[in-house]
């Protein structure tokens, strides 16, 4: 009975060490994951939001993607340590802005207005580089070679790729071996490198001032 007893022990943890506690780091990390992707979602829109108030600048929708940022790199055990709330908000935020501005981290489009609709609908004098936000609605035109209106033109369309670093032990590990063996692209590979997962989010939102490509940058 002992060495039943022992046998049956003994194969209890071996199942706890190869499957439930993997399981449960994993779902740990997964639920931070979900929480990380509706961050980089709000972010995304916060920052569109803000270059669509001027001119779509790539610089304002950095930083205000940083802003949005700062849940992901606020570390609670700061937060609830002795000090002001206000120099941990100001080291989170340091550390997101680092992240928004590399581009080995963030990725970011602007896959509207397309060239296309800048030869279309440039100002004239600006070397095609401005379009217009005014009277959008009363232009009927729409442009031969991007096939769009002028109202199309001036919808802000930005793709935002973000290196997420995974942080539960052993989850990260394995998450990251088997996105390896999916992803192809190099720049998500280098993230997986560095135990970081390549996560995405998309925001649409209408221009508010004229567009100029030359603020976009990119």
């Amino acid at each position: 009975m002992r060495g039943s007893a022992g046998s049956t022990l003994v194969e209890f943890l071996l199942v706890a060490i190869l499957v439930f506690i993997p399981l449960t780091l994993a779902t740990m990390q997964f639920a931070l994951l979900g929480i990380a992707k509706n961050t980089l979602a709000y972010a995304t829109f916060r920052a569109a939001r803000a270059a669509a108030l001027d001119s779509a600048d790539r610089s304002v929708f950095t930083r205000e993607m940083a802003r949005g940022l700062v849940p992901l790199h606020v570390n609670a055990a700061d937060l609830t340590a002795s000090g002001p709330w206000q120099a941990t908000l100001a080291v989170a935020y340091a550390s997101a802005l680092r992240d928004a501005s590399s581009p080995a981290l963030l990725r970011l489009e602007f896959d509207n207005p397309t060239p296309a609709a800048f030869s279309d609908f440039a100002v004239a004098g600006t070397a095609g580089n401005v379009i217009s936000n005014e009277y959008i609605n009363i232009d009927p035109r729409v442009g031969s070679a991007s096939r769009q209106s002028r109202a199309d033109a001036n919808v802000l369309k930005a793709t935002v790729d973000y290196c997420y670093r995974l942080i539960v032990p052993v989850a990260a590990q394995l998450i990251a071996s088997v996105a390896t063996r999916i992803l192809s692209d190099p720049w998500q590979r280098n993230c997986l490198q560095n135990l970081r997962l390549p996560i995405r989010a998309r925001s649409m939102v209408h221009m508010h001032t004229d567009i100029d490509r030359r603020r976009m940058g990119g």
